[in-house]
Protein backbone atom coordinates (compact mmCIF):
# COMPACT_ATOMS: atom_id res chain seq x y z
CA UNK A 1 0.00 0.00 0.00
CA UNK A 2 2.85 2.35 0.96
CA UNK A 3 4.69 1.74 -2.19
CA UNK A 4 1.81 2.15 -4.28
CA UNK A 5 0.91 5.67 -2.92
CA UNK A 6 4.69 6.32 -3.19
CA UNK A 7 4.90 5.40 -7.10
CA UNK A 8 1.58 7.43 -7.16
CA UNK A 9 3.39 10.61 -5.84
CA UNK A 10 6.55 10.00 -8.24
CA UNK A 11 3.66 9.61 -10.90
CA UNK A 12 2.19 12.87 -10.17
CA UNK A 13 5.30 14.83 -9.50
CA UNK A 14 6.75 13.43 -12.55
CA UNK A 15 3.76 14.51 -15.12
CA UNK A 16 3.42 17.78 -13.38
CA UNK A 17 7.28 18.40 -14.07
CA UNK A 18 6.47 17.46 -17.49
CA UNK A 19 3.40 19.57 -17.80
CA UNK A 20 5.95 23.03 -16.19
CA UNK A 21 9.21 21.76 -18.79
CA UNK A 22 6.41 21.57 -21.77
CA UNK A 23 5.17 25.10 -20.61
CA UNK A 24 8.84 26.66 -20.29
CA UNK A 25 9.13 25.29 -23.82
CA UNK A 26 6.36 27.15 -25.20
CA UNK A 27 6.92 30.17 -23.09
CA UNK A 28 11.22 30.23 -24.46
CA UNK A 29 9.48 29.93 -28.39
CA UNK A 30 7.51 32.57 -27.80
CA UNK A 31 10.03 34.67 -26.34
CA UNK A 32 12.60 34.52 -28.68
CA UNK A 33 9.97 35.03 -31.49
CA UNK A 34 8.37 37.68 -30.63
CA UNK A 35 11.60 39.33 -29.79
CA UNK A 36 12.70 38.91 -33.56
CA UNK A 37 8.62 40.42 -34.31
CA UNK A 38 9.69 43.32 -31.66
CA UNK A 39 12.54 44.01 -33.38
CA UNK A 40 11.28 44.12 -36.67
CA UNK A 41 8.32 46.56 -35.65
CA UNK A 42 10.80 48.95 -34.34
CA UNK A 43 13.43 49.02 -37.36
CA UNK A 44 9.77 49.83 -38.90
CA UNK A 45 9.37 52.31 -36.96
CA UNK A 46 12.75 53.86 -37.27
CA UNK A 47 12.38 53.95 -41.35
CA UNK A 48 9.27 55.60 -40.52
CA UNK A 49 10.60 57.97 -38.43
CA UNK A 50 13.49 58.61 -40.87
CA UNK A 51 11.64 59.08 -44.07
CA UNK A 52 9.32 61.71 -41.98
CA UNK A 53 12.71 63.70 -41.56
CA UNK A 54 13.33 63.85 -45.09
CA UNK A 55 9.94 64.56 -46.14
CA UNK A 56 9.85 67.36 -43.60
CA UNK A 57 12.96 69.04 -45.63
CA UNK A 58 12.05 68.62 -49.24
CA UNK A 59 9.56 70.72 -50.58
CA UNK A 60 5.91 69.89 -50.78
CA UNK A 61 4.45 68.77 -54.00
CA UNK A 62 8.17 67.77 -55.91
CA UNK A 63 7.80 64.47 -57.50
CA UNK A 64 10.53 62.79 -54.32
CA UNK A 65 7.89 64.19 -51.95
CA UNK A 66 5.12 62.14 -53.52
CA UNK A 67 7.41 58.85 -53.81
CA UNK A 68 8.64 59.51 -49.86
CA UNK A 69 4.81 60.03 -48.77
CA UNK A 70 4.49 56.32 -50.71
CA UNK A 71 6.98 54.87 -48.76
CA UNK A 72 6.01 55.74 -45.68
CA UNK A 73 2.74 54.52 -45.67
CA UNK A 74 4.31 50.98 -46.91
CA UNK A 75 6.57 50.87 -43.80
CA UNK A 76 3.63 51.81 -41.51
CA UNK A 77 1.68 49.25 -43.27
CA UNK A 78 4.37 46.49 -42.57
CA UNK A 79 4.81 47.74 -39.03
CA UNK A 80 1.26 47.40 -38.46
CA UNK A 81 1.15 43.92 -39.97
CA UNK A 82 4.03 42.72 -37.87
CA UNK A 83 1.88 44.50 -35.22
CA UNK A 84 -0.79 42.37 -35.66
CA UNK A 85 1.89 39.28 -36.09
CA UNK A 86 2.92 39.73 -32.57
CA UNK A 87 -0.54 39.67 -30.90
CA UNK A 88 -1.61 36.53 -32.85
CA UNK A 89 1.68 34.86 -32.15
CA UNK A 90 0.78 35.59 -28.13
CA UNK A 91 -2.71 34.65 -28.58
CA UNK A 92 -1.85 31.28 -30.24
CA UNK A 93 0.65 30.66 -27.54
CA UNK A 94 -1.51 31.20 -24.60
CA UNK A 95 -3.92 29.16 -26.24
CA UNK A 96 -1.71 26.33 -26.00
CA UNK A 97 -0.07 26.72 -22.79
CA UNK A 98 -3.78 27.51 -21.01
CA UNK A 99 -4.79 23.39 -22.70
CA UNK A 100 -1.34 21.79 -21.34
CA UNK A 101 -2.78 23.49 -17.93
CA UNK A 102 -5.95 22.05 -18.93
CA UNK A 103 -4.16 18.46 -19.04
CA UNK A 104 -3.28 17.82 -22.42
CA UNK A 105 0.01 17.33 -23.50
CA UNK A 106 2.26 18.89 -26.38
CA UNK A 107 1.85 16.34 -28.53
CA UNK A 108 -1.46 16.34 -28.51
CA UNK A 109 -1.58 19.89 -29.98
CA UNK A 110 -0.38 20.87 -33.44
CA UNK A 111 2.76 22.29 -33.51
CA UNK A 112 2.87 26.30 -33.59
CA UNK A 113 5.72 28.86 -33.92
CA UNK A 114 6.53 32.65 -34.38
CA UNK A 115 6.20 33.91 -38.09
CA UNK A 116 9.07 34.93 -39.40
CA UNK A 117 8.67 39.27 -40.10
CA UNK A 118 7.38 39.95 -43.69
CA UNK A 119 9.74 40.80 -46.20
CA UNK A 120 10.12 44.89 -46.65
CA UNK A 121 7.90 46.86 -48.52
CA UNK A 122 8.46 46.45 -52.65
CA UNK A 123 8.75 49.94 -53.60
CA UNK A 124 10.81 51.72 -56.84
CA UNK A 125 13.24 52.44 -54.69
CA UNK A 126 14.44 52.51 -51.04
CA UNK A 127 14.57 55.80 -49.40
CA UNK A 128 18.09 55.80 -46.94
CA UNK A 129 19.04 58.49 -44.34
CA UNK A 130 22.71 58.29 -43.40
CA UNK A 131 24.85 61.02 -41.08
CA UNK A 132 28.31 60.22 -41.34
CA UNK A 133 30.45 60.31 -38.41
CA UNK A 134 33.49 62.28 -40.41
CA UNK A 135 31.61 64.64 -42.59
CA UNK A 136 28.92 67.17 -41.91
CA UNK A 137 25.61 65.99 -41.79
CA UNK A 138 24.43 65.15 -44.97
CA UNK A 139 21.26 63.81 -45.99
CA UNK A 140 21.25 61.37 -48.61
CA UNK A 141 17.41 60.75 -49.79
CA UNK A 142 17.96 59.92 -53.27
CA UNK A 143 20.18 56.90 -52.32
CA UNK A 144 18.35 53.60 -53.96
CA UNK A 145 19.46 50.93 -51.73
CA UNK A 146 19.19 47.79 -49.49
CA UNK A 147 17.50 48.54 -46.14
CA UNK A 148 20.38 48.18 -43.20
CA UNK A 149 21.06 45.02 -41.76
CA UNK A 150 18.21 43.94 -39.18
CA UNK A 151 15.52 45.70 -40.82
CA UNK A 152 12.61 43.93 -41.96
CA UNK A 153 13.52 41.29 -44.89
CA UNK A 154 16.78 41.78 -44.83
CA UNK A 155 18.47 38.24 -44.72
CA UNK A 156 21.53 39.09 -47.03
CA UNK A 157 24.66 39.35 -45.42
CA UNK A 158 28.01 40.96 -46.87
CA UNK A 159 29.61 38.87 -49.82
CA UNK A 160 33.03 39.50 -47.66
CA UNK A 161 31.76 38.26 -44.12
CA UNK A 162 32.25 34.57 -45.08
CA UNK A 163 35.25 34.39 -46.66
CA UNK A 164 36.32 37.03 -44.55
CA UNK A 165 36.36 34.90 -41.40
CA UNK A 166 37.52 31.43 -42.82
CA UNK A 167 40.07 32.28 -45.29
CA UNK A 168 42.14 33.33 -42.42
CA UNK A 169 41.07 30.13 -40.24
CA UNK A 170 41.49 27.59 -43.08
CA UNK A 171 45.30 29.32 -43.32
CA UNK A 172 45.83 28.57 -39.80
CA UNK A 173 44.46 25.55 -39.79
CA UNK A 174 46.60 24.49 -42.47
CA UNK A 175 49.74 25.57 -40.80
CA UNK A 176 49.08 23.72 -38.01
CA UNK A 177 48.48 20.37 -39.77
CA UNK A 178 51.67 21.47 -41.87
CA UNK A 179 53.53 21.69 -38.01
CA UNK A 180 52.19 18.65 -36.49
CA UNK A 181 53.49 16.43 -39.59
CA UNK A 182 56.61 17.97 -39.60
CA UNK A 183 57.09 17.14 -35.74
CA UNK A 184 56.08 13.31 -36.20
CA UNK A 185 59.14 12.88 -38.77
Amino acid sequence: LQERKSFQNNTSSLAERAKRAEIALLEHKLETGVAILERAHKDAGQRVKDLETELAKLRSGSSLSEDLKGAIAEWKAKREEVATLITASKNEFFAQIEQIKAGKTLSQLPKISVPKPPPAPKLKGQFVTQNSPVAPEKSVATVLAMPNAGVIGNRSQPANVLGGFFLPFFIFLKICFTVLFFHQL
